[in-house]
């Protein structure tokens, strides 16, 4: 049996807590060594969840290419005298956490969180544009926003039935 990294267990005990705060339910897809990836329960395929040992990220994975990245955090994870710290920060804006796992649920974990029930739950559609010329980018629209929906190459339903 491997040994996975200690933030890929931290985060699967995290999204059993959160479930029901997460608008949507996460699901494991596929594990690594290196990476966790996970979608969302009720969401379109389109879009997955990749941990790392350093990052959080949501992507676009559509007809077979990655597409584009939608949200991401990054964290680098630092032993301090008295705690924990993500290097990453802006120094005057560094908390000390009293653990590794503190520090990645609040701020990689809950961060996901807030934009999932933020910026996820509110869209409608996934508008994917480009792919021509391979260049691709993707964002969410609200119902109010289906306007700018503009030249995109798809349209994709946020919301799907479940199986």
């Amino acid at each position: 049996m491997a040994v996975r990294p200690r933030i890929q267990c931290c985060f699967l005990a995290w999204m059993e807590e959160a479930r029901s705060r997460l608008a949507f339910p996460l699901r494991k897809l596929r594990r690594t060594d290196h990476t966790l990836q996970l979608g969302f329960d009720g969401v379109t395929p389109a879009l997955c969840v990749i941990l790392s040992r350093d990052d959080l990220d949501v992507r676009v994975e559509w007809q077979g290419k990655d597409w584009d990245g939608l949200f991401s955090e990054y964290v680098l994870v630092r032993r301090i005298r008295g705690g924990w710290t993500c290097e990453a920060c802006q120094e005057d804006q560094r908390q000390v956490w009293p653990s590794r796992e503190a520090l990645w649920r609040e701020h990689l974990f809950e961060t996901v969180l807030r934009w999932v029930n933020g910026t996820l739950a509110p869209a409608e559609l996934l508008a994917v544009h480009g792919g021509h010329h391979g260049t691709t980018w993707a964002r969410l629209l609200t119902p109010e926003q289906r306007d700018l929906a503009g030249g995109a190459t798809a349209l994709l339903p946020v919301r799907v039935p479940q199986d």
